[in-house]
């Protein structure tokens, strides 16, 4: 029997992790792309904030912060839905919707919002939610069968103050420096740090959410000097890293 999973009540972080089947390396570039679309999708979805993550080629690495449930109207609902969803899928939820609405069974509309509210502000939902549809999406474009997956997720309380989230945000962004596929962790697009560094917005409000800093300006400056001290010890252990610069950061884009 699996171990039930802790889920403390009011807003919480975790560090989540989960690895393909068998060990493979199935994720290339453009299929970590397509991941990073999706979890951003599934984290509209279910409401989480994803601080930084880093996807590498047999797993992946998400630091998310789960708010404390809240109540949300059905219209902002199924935005979230539709956002999830992709507009065709969502289009023919909405005929669904009306031909209830036309056979008066108003109730079986009601029932299908109460179990998308139930996944929401929730950590096994949101991960459920990403591997499915990583998975899904996967299977279709490679004519892969089964679950990409090796098992459940992997979760991690963490703290939710600054020193602690650095710590583990160098952590995770530091991931493709240690596997030695790049000397700098803003030079790794497929991570919460280096995808700031391109431009993404969003990416950039993961950090500063992290850092609970609304000033981009200092979440980058405190980023990167810890980035900085962390690689030290990466480059101590493989012995063929470099402490790295603070880099200089493009105009934000919307991704």
């Amino acid at each position: 029997m699996s171990k039930k999973r802790i889920k403390p009540s009011g807003s919480s972080v975790y560090h989540i992790t989960s690895r393909i089947a068998h060990k493979e390396f199935l994720l290339d570039n453009d299929e970590k792309s397509i991941f990073v679309n999706i979890m951003r999708r599934a984290a509209v979805f279910s409401g989480v904030e994803i601080l930084t993550y880093c996807i590498m080629s047999n797993h992946f690495h998400i630091l998310v912060r789960v708010p404390k449930r809240e109540e949300i109207d059905d219209n902002t609902l199924l935005q979230r839905v539709r956002v999830l969803y992709g507009e065709e899928k969502f289009e023919k939820l909405l005929m669904q919707f009306k031909q209830w609405e036309d056979c008066n069974l108003q109730v079986r509309i009601d029932e299908t919002l109460a179990k998308f509210r139930e996944r929401m502000y929730d950590i096994s939902e949101f991960a459920k939610t990403l591997k499915h549809y990583a998975s899904n999406s996967y299977n279709k474009r490679n004519k892969h069968e089964g679950t990409l997956w090796s098992g459940r997720f992997s979760s991690t309380i963490v703290e939710d103050n600054q020193k602690t989230l650095m710590a583990v945000g160098a952590y995770i962004d530091l991931n493709p420096v240690r596997a030695k596929m790049v000397d700098h962790p803003g030079q790794y697009a497929w991570s919460g740090f280096g995808a700031a560094q391109i431009g993404s917005d969003t990416a950039r409000e993961g950090l500063q959410n992290m850092l609970h800093d609304k000033s981009w300006k200092n979440a980058v400056g405190a980023s990167s000097t810890h980035l900085r001290c962390s690689a030290v010890s990466v480059r101590t252990r493989a012995d063929t890293r470099v402490v790295f610069p603070v880099p200089a950061y493009p105009q934000s884009t919307k991704t």
